[in-house]
């Protein structure tokens, strides 16, 4: 079973990857897993069993390397969750 800090990793997990799907950087989890050789099954019995211990590390490195997650973030919840290189502008901004 996990312990709490590890929920709270998966649950980060899971807000990143809906992020980068309502950002569309990602179409879905399946592109995601194709993309990196992850068992589509596993992610999805991660997602509705957050409590069971199924994530592997390499499901959080593209998150940091390709997308622009913050490491502390991810790992601790402190800061924001994109790196400022990886931020998009809001609502229409040119910034």
């Amino acid at each position: 079973m996990h312990t709490e800090i590890d929920q709270q990793v998966v649950a980060r997990f899971f807000e990143a990857m809906d992020a980068l799907k309502e950002r569309k950087d990602i179409r879905g989890y399946q592109t995601f897993c194709n993309r990196y050789g992850i068992d589509k099954r596993n992610l999805y019995k991660q997602r509705k069993q957050p409590q069971i211990q199924i994530m592997h590390f390499d499901w959080l490195v593209p998150l940091v390397t390709e997308y622009g997650i913050s490491s502390l973030w991810l790992m601790t919840g402190l800061g924001k969750m994109f790196l400022p290189m990886f931020e998009k502008p809001q609502n229409g901004s040119l910034d």
